[in-house]
């Protein structure tokens, strides 16, 4: 569920697979980190309105 305050910052939020608690770790999947360096890209692009 999207909060009313998710719908107003959605272009600033970023969904990092590797933002985990403490007490669960990654997984070697090599997948999972290359999507840490282009979910970040996307997320500089995005807020920079590129």
């Amino acid at each position: 569920m999207i909060s009313k305050k998710s719908e107003v910052c959605k272009d600033t939020l970023l969904f990092d697979p590797t933002n985990i608690p403490k007490g669960i770790e990654c997984s070697e999947d090599q997948i999972l980190h290359f999507r840490h360096s282009a979910y970040a890209v996307s997320y500089e692009r995005r807020i920079n309105n590129q």
